[in-house]
């Protein structure tokens, strides 16, 4: 059993932006009025936000973020609760090093099932070319409920800096986004969950893809989804963006049985691209009733959407228009961020916002990838290097019986939650 980790409980800082004296469910003015949500106690990675998701709270109000950050390795959990009240759990930086290892990386969080106790997460981390996943329960984060799904060196198969990114989904078939998917250095594993036992596994028969004409690179961004409509199960998307690498995996069910491991596709890089495969999303992002695949390529600030064609092949059906900034494409989401359809959000970190270096930009696209507002979402006091918008996360976020979609940004050294006003006649959807 892996032991518990020490934290250290304390109120988030909420700062004023643009001068504005608020607190989490006053009126916010100016453009983009967020929650900012900075490091506690001794975690001071310089990273933090480094990975970000968003999560449900279950039955109760508000909703949840976990995040994690390197430089110092640290864990954080962001809780939303009924009324405004913002809590955030950090873990001890040293005690974590501990625990997962020294030296070592937290390469990715994801969504994981929730547990009876509420939401949970996955973090992968790597340490030395060998690497884990473990599940999080986030209520009761450090209290003795870490769990370790696998440790790489007892696998027929083993594979090199497994945990390198980590992704949720349904691979069997079976209708439960149960399943995990883990990237890895040459390598893409997927892992079945036990039929209505999870979080147990079917770790002894990962099903792994490699090798055979598999593309070779560092699969550090991962996602899933039903685009294919065929195949059962959901299809995975691995990026490798130091190669300019994106392979897609059609037919994931096939290897969980046993039958073939040959389902895959690699995507050739646009003429031009760099950085292929930065960011990646799986999403209906223009309406048609299809999810796509959207692929960021921040080195040459660049977005593009495929669509699936028969037989099975993905081909690019628009290069959304960069506005410019360059990082542009380093991080993308999707969410009904408004009262209307939804929108692609794509962050630009390097992107000057208010004459500030580098403060960052969020620009935002609707169902004909046309842009909203043309400059972008940006903070109303931009700070220099403050990179907002290196990672983005939806926030499922609960008000009374409704569940709204909100906007988290990461930031070099905070987190950004947008409740409003991102676009005009965003609703407010804050607890009065």
């Amino acid at each position: 059993m892996p032991r518990a980790i020490s934290l250290l409980t304390a109120l988030t800082s909420l700062v004023t932006l643009a001068g504005c004296s608020w607190s989490v469910f006053s009126d916010l003015e100016d453009q983009a009025p967020a929650t900012r949500i900075g490091q506690t106690g001794d975690i001071k990675s310089g990273a933090f936000g480094d990975s970000l998701v968003g999560l449900e709270r279950g039955t109760e109000e508000g909703g949840a973020l976990f995040a994690s950050g390197n430089g110092d390795v640290s864990l954080s959990t962001v809780l939303f609760g009924k009324g405004g009240v913002i809590s955030n759990t950090a873990t001890d930086a040293v005690k974590l090093k501990d625990f997962f290892g020294s030296p070592t990386r937290v390469r990715g969080v994801a969504r994981a099932p929730a547990l009876p106790t509420g939401p949970a997460a996955y973090v992968a981390s790597v340490a030395g070319g060998a690497g884990e996943v473990r599940v999080i329960d986030i209520n009761r984060f450090g209290l003795g409920s870490t769990t370790t799904l696998k440790v790489l060196g007892s696998w027929a198969t083993p594979v090199t800096d497994f945990g390198d990114s980590v992704v949720d989904g349904d691979f069997d078939g079976v209708g439960s986004r149960d399943d995990l998917a883990v990237g890895a250095r040459d390598a893409v594993v997927a892992i079945a969950a036990v039929p209505g036992a999870w979080p147990m596994m079917n770790d002894a028969k990962p099903a792994v893809f490699s090798g055979g004409g598999f593309p070779k690179g560092d699969f550090t961004t991962i996602v899933a989804g039903e685009f294919d409509g065929a195949a059962p199960g959901h299809e995975i998307v691995a990026g490798a963006p130091g190669q300019n690498t994106v392979v897609v995996i059609n037919r994931v069910k096939d290897c969980i049985d046993g039958t073939s491991c040959d389902g895959f596709v690699a995507l050739a890089a646009p003429a031009g691209a760099k950085g292929f495969g930065g960011a990646l999303l799986v999403a209906d992002v223009d309406g048609d009733g299809k999810q796509e695949v959207v692929v960021g390529a921040p080195d040459s600030a660049q977005v593009f959407v495929y669509g699936v064609t028969d037989p099975f092949a993905l081909e690019l059906e628009k290069t959304v228009a960069s506005p410019g900034p360059p990082s542009f494409g380093s991080a993308l989401a999707f969410g009904r961020f408004t009262q209307g359809d939804g929108l692609l959000a794509v962050g630009a970190p390097n992107a000057e916002a208010g004459g500030v270096p580098a403060a960052g930009k969020i620009f935002l696209y609707d169902r004909n990838l046309a842009a909203l507002g043309g400059g972008g979402v940006s903070l109303v006091g931009p700070e220099a290097s403050m990179l907002v918008g290196r990672h983005l996360a939806v926030l499922p976020f609960r008000v009374g019986s409704q569940t709204h979609e909100v906007l988290a940004a990461s930031g070099r050294d905070a987190i950004f939650v947008f409740f409003s006003n991102l676009v005009p006649g965003h609703k407010d959807l804050r607890v009065r």
